[in-house]
């Protein structure tokens, strides 16, 4: 009777203790929970920065690595006293890692991820790699709420938002795979992600930033005087790649854009040539159109390996197919520092239409009333065996005007380096995004 009273005893103790333990598991649990639902100013910046660059891909110029699909399924990974699952939570494919200039450098002298080091993986599908089956985003603060997790703010886009999950399954692998400083990476050891990435590190370290600016010379009011430029392409591209050269007829992208500011056939055309690539784009998100008078500038990556070279190109739309252009400009000096240069450019014909300047073959506006010049109106007046030109200005037998007329040089684009590396300053963060005699046609 005794020995049953006594492992009675025992037994309500060791209850009492679970429970006790349970509740102030619980109560541990619920201000972290608590935490993750919130966020300082720091960290709130950063994630809306992280929401911007996903929202235009941009992360895709980041330093990336490739890594293997995963060597077990998630539950094989939980027999094996995996917790990380060697990544297959994130599915069964392959999956490509982008990291920002602060995480490149971290891979490339094997130091800590820095505060501001953003990384976004991508997963393909297993059978398919074309296919993008799931993305997840790892940014890092010095936000004390996240101490717990080294710092990272783990998500999943559309919208971006935290998810507990991630921190949950990287804490617990980063007891077991590597020494708990960096809660990131599971399915490899970190010296043998670090031996994939010593080529592309290596390569990171050549990349520049630039500030590209482009300056509308022609003077007067949209519409009605001086000419207005269409959305520009700016590109930085492999040396000798070239957009437009006199004296040889346009590229069908070419002349999309001279004689109607479309840059999709350009767009596509360079980023074969694996360039670097931006539209002028307005703070709203719309393309941007350099009024009479006016700038648009651009920040862009370029390297010294690679995509040493920049080309700029925009229509002028009060023309037929007069357009603008620096082709391949090199960004790189030959010690191989980056050039701090402002060029003149001039007009040139596409001469793939005749200069009629009338109102219903040219898209900008005139001036007219709606009558004589229908919105959208822009016929083809196509010109046989013409050939890229300089432009020889506006003539005044149609529809345009000499108030729509310039003289030469009619832009300028300034090309200033910038400091890529971000560190702690979220306003060199701002720069990364991060939300392209006169350079021209040859």
């Amino acid at each position: 009777m005794l020995r049953f009273q006594i492992t009675l005893a025992v037994i309500l103790l060791v209850c009492c203790a679970a429970l006790i333990s349970c509740g102030r598991g619980q109560e541990m649990l619920e201000p972290v929970a608590d935490d993750m639902m919130a966020t300082d100013d720091m960290s709130t910046e950063m994630m809306d920065m992280m929401d911007t660059m996903m929202a235009e891909a941009e992360y895709k110029s980041w330093a990336h690595v490739t890594l293997p699909a995963p060597m077990m399924t998630v539950d094989e990974a939980a027999a094996a006293m995996n917790p990380g699952g060697t990544g297959a939570a994130h599915g069964q494919g392959p999956r490509t890692v982008y990291f920002n200039e602060p995480g490149a450098m971290a891979n490339a002298t094997g130091g800590p991820y820095p505060v501001g080091t953003m990384i976004v993986k991508e997963v393909m599908d297993a059978t398919d790699t074309s296919l993008i089956t799931g993305v997840v985003t790892m940014t890092k603060t010095d936000d004390p709420m996240y101490d717990a997790y080294n710092g990272w703010i783990y998500g999943t886009p559309e919208p971006l938002e935290m998810a507990q999950g991630c921190h949950d399954c990287h804490v617990k692998a980063s007891k077991i795979i590597m020494e708990p400083t960096d809660s990131v990476f599971v399915s490899l050891p970190m010296d043998e992600m670090m031996d994939d990435m010593t080529d592309m590190t290596t390569d990171d370290m050549d990349k520049q930033m630039f500030e590209i600016t482009l300056t509308n010379l022609t003077m007067g009011v949209h519409g009605m005087s001086g000419q207005t430029f269409s959305p520009a392409i700016f590109a930085a591209h492999p040396a000798g790649l070239k957009l437009a050269e006199v004296g040889q007829p346009a590229s069908e992208a070419l002349v999309a854009q001279a004689e109607g500011g479309k840059t999709d056939g350009l767009e596509a055309l360079v980023e074969a040539a694996g360039a670097y690539y931006m539209i002028a784009m307005n703070e709203d998100g719309s393309r941007r159109y350099t009024m009479p008078g006016q700038s648009s500038m651009v920040t862009l990556m370029a390297d010294k390996m690679m995509n040493s070279s920049l080309s700029v190109s925009s229509m002028l739309v009060s023309t037929n197919d007069a357009f603008i252009a620096a082709i391949d400009v090199p960004l790189f000096d030959a010690d191989g520092m980056p050039v701090t240069t402002t060029i003149n450019l001039m007009a040139y014909d596409a001469g793939s239409e005749d200069n009629t300047e009338k109102a219903s073959d040219i898209p900008g506006p005139l001036g007219l009333d709606a009558d004589a010049d229908p919105a959208g109106s822009n016929a083809r007046v196509p010109t046989e065996g013409g050939v890229i030109m300089a432009h020889p200005g506006i003539q005044g037998g149609g529809d345009v005007t000499e108030a729509f007329g310039w003289t030469e040089p009619i832009a300028t684009l300034m090309i200033t380096p910038v400091d890529a590396s971000m560190g702690d300053d979220m306003d060199d963060m701002d720069d990364m995004g991060a939300d392209m005699d006169n350079g021209g046609a040859q």
